[in-house]
């Protein structure tokens, strides 16, 4: 068939046209040349067109190697501050001796007690027999010839012991508590002379069944004391009917004791009233 018309060559040779269109790439893939070396950029040689250039990109090296990055320092671990730790202890303080029990009433046992010898010597008197109550056996009239002399009854005997009771220093009068005690101790008598002590001591020694000498006015009366200087400057003070007695019991709301041989009883607050005149003197047992 002859294919005169104008439209039918136009067609046909529109066929041809996308035919070889087609079929252009795979010679253009088969014309190409080897790459280049790997390069940043590498040009491919035959593909260019105006204004544009084909390029490829930079060839990994293999094989790859990873390298991590170092990754931030971890911050320090803070570690707690040890809490302190207190121990509270409680030491319990020690006691030289178990304190006896104060009962409402005590009196010690019975013991040899008499009438002074002389005057002014009730210091002598029970003296020797508080010593005996513990079982030391002295005279009352060595006792009394032992005692120091002075002028000021802290220091030794004041006066004549054969002078009338109740004068005050130069004239006859007595010894306190230190003397007696001092002499008491020389004899191998173990005492203990003590000023300003208490009633609950006192109660305590007797308790303990330890009698006590106790410095008081008259008959445990009321009375008054005043300052002496002596001879060499030193003070002293002195009460008029200045006595001494022995306690040996207690109840309540009243002292028992001994005075030149015969036993008495005293109501409390007037013991006290007269034990207090020359500022609670005693001689105890250690």
């Amino acid at each position: 068939m002859m294919l005169r018309s104008p439209g039918i060559k136009l067609l046909l040779a529109g066929l041809v046209l996308l035919a070889l269109m087609a079929l252009s790439p795979l010679a253009w893939r088969r014309a190409l040349p080897a790459a280049p070396a790997p390069g940043p950029q590498a040009a491919v040689s035959g593909l260019s067109s105006p204004g544009f250039t084909l390029t490829t990109p930079a060839t990994l090296a293999w094989p790859l190697t990873y390298t991590p990055t170092a990754s931030p320092t971890a911050p320090p671990t803070l570690t707690p501050r040890p809490t302190a730790t207190f121990t509270l202890t409680m030491t319990t303080r020690p006691s030289s001796t178990a304190s006896p029990t104060r009962l409402a009433a005590h009196d010690v046992p019975p013991f040899k007690v008499r009438h002074q010898w002389l005057s002014l010597d009730c210091e002598a008197a029970s003296a020797t027999q508080w010593a005996g109550y513990f079982g030391f056996k002295l005279t009352e009239l060595d006792f009394q010839a032992a005692l120091p002399r002075s002028d000021n009854p802290n220091f030794g005997f004041v006066g004549n012991v054969d002078d009338p009771w109740g004068g005050v220093p130069p004239q006859g009068y007595g010894v306190y508590a230190g003397p007696v005690a001092d002499l008491l101790n020389k004899l191998g008598v173990p005492a203990l002379a003590a000023k300003e002590y208490t009633l609950d001591q006192l109660i305590l020694k007797i308790a303990s069944d330890s009698s006590v000498i106790v410095w008081v006015v008259g008959h445990v009366e009321n009375g008054t004391a005043y300052p002496i200087v002596d001879s060499q400057g030193r003070v002293a003070l002195v009460a008029a009917y200045e006595h001494v007695i022995l306690v040996t019991g207690y109840a309540p709301d009243e002292i028992h004791y001994i005075s030149e041989g015969v036993a008495y009883t005293v109501s409390t607050p007037a013991f006290l009233k007269s034990w207090a005149i020359l500022g609670n003197m005693v001689v105890v047992a250690p």
